[in-house]
């Protein structure tokens, strides 16, 4: 019986060693753990294994996130950086529209001069198309409701039959490029007297865009 029990013994530590790869039989029954010592050490193992595993997976969702925000950002800034790379060059040309502007009013003033005249609208046309193909447009402002959004009041007018707070004349143009205002129109204001602006509030409302080029000359 008790050749019995060894042997039992025996045959159950060599299935554990085959299973867990464990060190060899001590040969000493005092400095053999019990089976329930080495089912508890390999559970904690296992716990402690299911925990830096989580762990793991946590920074590598947390890495892929931040990675995917890094990309966003890189794509906007080169975004942003394509939309206004050419807005100096823009701006500079905006003096070259106000002489236009100037040329085309004073050509309107000397009809003889028909052909100077239409010479003039064919490169102002030209010069608007490509400008508008770059992202500019023009701020419409004549007639419109003042807005300090959109436009810059440099002086005013006192018309009883215009309502308070309209545009009543255009001293210079102002643009947009991509949705952004880089330069306000410069323009008069209707401002009535103090009993009647009641029926008339100085409301603020979006002013709508468009394209701006001087009407065709007469044939």
């Amino acid at each position: 019986m008790v050749q019995f029990n060894k042997t039992g013994r025996r045959l159950r530590y060599r299935l554990l060693r085959a299973q867990y790869n464990l060190a060899p039989y001590p040969q000493k029954r005092e400095d053999c753990g019990t089976t329930s010592t080495v089912i508890s050490h390999l559970q904690s193992l296992h716990e402690k294994t299911e925990k830096e595993l989580s762990a793991m997976k946590e920074r590598l969702l947390r890495a892929h996130a931040d990675m995917d925000n890094l990309r966003k950002r890189t794509a906007k800034d080169k975004e942003d950086i394509r939309n206004f790379a050419n807005e100096n060059l823009i701006c500079a040309l905006l003096p070259i529209l106000d002489n236009f502007d100037h040329a085309w009013k004073a050509a309107e003033m000397a009809p003889d001069f028909q052909q100077f005249r239409q010479g003039i609208y064919l490169i102002y046309q030209q010069l608007m198309k490509v400008l508008t193909e770059t992202g500019l447009d023009t701020i419409e402002a004549l007639g419109q409701p003042f807005d300090p959004k959109f436009h810059e009041a440099v002086s005013t007018d006192k018309k009883e039959n215009t309502p308070d707070n309209q545009i009543t004349d255009i001293i210079r143009k102002g643009y947009i490029f991509k949705k952004r205002v880089i330069r306000p129109t410069l323009v008069r204001v209707n401002k009535i007297a103090e009993k009647a602006q009641g029926s008339h509030p100085n409301a603020i409302r979006p002013n709508p865009l468009i394209q701006g080029e001087p009407l065709a000359p007469n044939d």
